[in-house]
């Protein structure tokens, strides 16, 4: 059986919605340049994010250039070593081997001394923007920790990856409402089904119906959706303040550090996951 276009780009619309991308931009001219020459990272994928975030603050750089001034370095030093050895071998007496020696070392010494200390302030820069980039990282991380956390525990409450704080806030106050008034609802029903009553209708109609027929009853089922609903307010409860302090954090982090370079503010900390394993 045929299906139409509409019908068969739907799951793909589906999953670009989830992650609140609009499906008639996906094809424009700039989003296809930027697909072929920078795709961006998915928002869940934290090995992606780790690699953006090292890029963005310089530590792929600032790696290689560590690298560099080590071998500049390395190969100097093996390089005044060799020719060492080599004027040890030359058929003059040892007196004048020492002399010559000593004039070699005099000449090489400063050289030497200036590309150890190139290596050492490469190191430590390396080494600072590492930490930095992955303090950033674990802030990155721990708010997509608490995204996924909610989307998954509040499936029906339409959390989506490009949500803000603010956004994420929102749909959890109107998932509340909307799961207090389908509590109450089914109470209601319930109720007017045990008597064999009607159960067709509004909440507002069932809850007046409910009322009619039997006071004691509609204030029983009222208790019995308060006590589904007390549960449901602790979890939000819980996931507001986790979701507070994370973002708390984040500003914090960002009010109180200072801002290096032109990628934004940075500090050092230990990383919240450890990808020594991946080379990084």
């Amino acid at each position: 059986m045929a299906i139409s276009v509409t019908e068969a780009i739907k799951p793909t619309t589906d999953v670009l919605q989830t992650y609140d991308i609009n499906p008639t931009d996906v094809l424009a001219e700039d989003n296809i340049t930027q697909t072929v020459t920078a795709p961006a990272v998915a928002p869940d994928d934290l090995l992606g994010i780790r690699k953006e975030v090292y890029s963005e603050y310089g530590v792929d750089e600032s790696s290689e250039a560590y690298k560099t001034s080590k071998k500049a370095y390395q190969d100097a030093l093996n390089k005044y070593n060799t020719e060492q050895l080599e004027l040890g071998n030359r058929a003059v007496s040892m007196s004048k081997i020492t002399g010559i020696r000593n004039q070699h070392t005099m000449a090489n010494q400063n050289y030497l001394n200036n590309l150890l200390s190139a290596q050492e302030l490469a190191l430590e820069d390396y080494t600072s923007k590492k930490a930095n980039a992955n303090e950033i990282f674990a802030i990155r991380e721990a708010q997509v920790a608490e995204k996924k956390a909610l989307m998954l525990q509040f499936p029906d409450a339409g959390i989506k990856w490009g949500d803000s704080t603010d956004k994420i806030a929102k749909r959890l106050s109107e998932y509340q409402e909307e799961q207090e008034k389908k509590a109450e609802k089914n109470a209601y029903k319930e109720a007017l089904r045990s008597m064999g009553m009607s159960t067709k209708g509004s909440r507002r109609e069932l809850e007046e119906r409910l009322r009619k027929i039997n006071e004691d009853a509609y204030r029983q089922a009222k208790r019995t959706s308060d006590l589904q609903l007390e549960q449901l307010e602790i979890s939000l409860a819980k996931a507001r303040e986790s979701l507070n302090q994370t973002e708390t954090s984040a500003a914090s982090f960002y009010g109180d550090n200072t801002t290096v370079g032109s990628s934004g503010p940075m500090s050092s900390s230990t990383p919240a996951f450890d990808f020594s394993f991946y080379g990084l």
